[in-house]
């Protein structure tokens, strides 16, 4: 199938002045002023075929709306093609052709005529961009008083009114209520079931992962990741966490505390046949081995695992060996060992997770080690569905008359 969207080693620099002009005769020999460049794209190459919704994702200033603005036509790539198949809207900033003195009906007249709708169109669409706005009592008062949010409902109604073929969306589901940001997605699934193709910019990690099927990491430019979603974020948050613990005076997601006379060395997981795995699916099963250095003998310790959100950074679920169903404390002794926990159907949807794991007594007044979001691992998806939230119940549906 061929890609709506193809982008071929695309490279955009600006000039970047280090001196204004203060006088006429300056700003008139502006061509001689000093300057650099600043390339903002460096050899990207990408597709995006119908029925697909790209995610960019990055730091600001990486260049990823830059890299919407060549594919929308409003700057030109300095190196490079881009070709775009069909019709296209884009929504790359919040409110983009819109007049705040105007009233929010006239500002869709004005905003679909950029777009390349006749009026006698718009009047046809007119009704629905309204209805799915929601702005329905305001729509007659002036965009001035209208909150971030209704603009963004009113910006997102008229860029999806003309049923593009190629639709590219900088940033704007960040805004607006939960409701309406529910009815962007699931228009945004029916644009996907439709055969459109959508390129998509956001710093909302969760967004990406439930909407999109494959992303790219932009890094100063340059495509350092390309490909599966839940691959490509989750090496963008492990490269974020990296970049965080080496600043100076600067804090990881974890932190580690406790007496250190029983330390914990590692936490690894392997399947139930003693092979590591890095990615675990949905259902299976995983045992987590914590590792652990003894300067001493100690009982009734008591191993614990939590695990977190690398999204959110929220705990999902927390286990220790006491409070368990079968409660276990255990003796240890001067040397090496390990504590393993057997998980015989992991209870996680696909996502990235951080794991904190801790060695303490059962009343919690001894912690010999504490390491806070010290380890992390990702979930794939396995031989059925992600579903919503953070962990699926384990059972199956029927269905009985009465």
């Amino acid at each position: 199938m061929a890609a709506s969207v193809k982008v071929d080693n695309v490279w955009k620099w600006f000039r970047v002045y280090h001196q204004r002009a203060h006088t006429l005769k300056e700003t008139l020999l502006a061509r001689r002023s000093k300057y650099s460049e600043f390339w903002a794209l460096k050899a990207v190459s990408f597709d995006v075929r119908p029925g697909e919704m790209l995610g960019i994702i990055g730091p600001n200033g990486s260049g990823k709306s830059t890299l919407l603005k060549c594919i929308a036509k409003i700057i030109s790539p300095n190196v490079g093609s881009i070709e775009v198949k069909g019709s296209l809207s884009s929504l790359l900033e919040l409110g983009t052709g819109f007049h705040p003195e105007l009233s929010g009906r006239e500002n869709i007249y004005l905003s679909g005529s950029i777009l390349g709708l006749r009026r006698s169109e718009i009047d046809r669409k007119l009704d629905d961009i309204i209805g799915f706005s929601g702005l329905g009592e305001f729509i007659d008062t002036p965009l001035k008083n209208y909150s971030s949010g209704m603009t963004a409902r009113l910006a997102f109604s008229v860029a999806i009114s003309i049923n593009p073929d190629v639709l590219l969306l900088d940033e704007v589901l960040a805004v607006g209520d939960e409701e309406f940001q529910l009815k962007c997605f699931d228009y945004i699934s029916g644009l996907r079931r439709a055969g459109k193709t959508i390129v998509f910019v956001s710093h909302s990690l969760p967004s990406v992962r439930r909407l999109c099927s494959k992303v790219i990491w932009l890094e100063k430019g340059v495509v350092r990741a390309y490909g599966d979603t839940d691959a490509v974020v989750g090496l963008y948050q492990s490269h974020v966490r990296r970049a965080q613990s080496e600043q100076p005076g600067g804090k990881s997601e974890g932190s580690r505390w406790g007496n250190q006379k029983i330390r914990i060395v590692d936490l690894k997981l392997l399947s139930p046949d003693g092979e590591p795995v890095e990615n675990i699916q949905t259902g299976d099963p995983v045992n987590m081995c914590l590792r652990f250095e003894s300067d001493i003998e100690a009982e009734k310790v008591v191993p614990t695992i939590r695990i977190h959100s690398a999204e959110t950074g929220a705990c999902v679920t927390g286990i220790n060996s006491f409070t368990n169903p079968d409660p276990k404390m255990f003796s240890v002794s001067p040397g090496k060992g390990q504590f393993v926990y057997r998980c015989r159907r992991l209870p996680l949807w696909r996502g990235q997770y951080l794991v904190t794991v801790g060695l303490g007594d059962e009343l919690g007044s001894i912690t010999y080690d504490w390491r806070e979001k010290n380890f992390e691992f990702r979930v794939v998806p396995g031989t059925f569905e992600q579903g919503d939230g953070a962990f699926y119940m384990d059972g199956s549906w029927e269905l009985e008359e009465e």
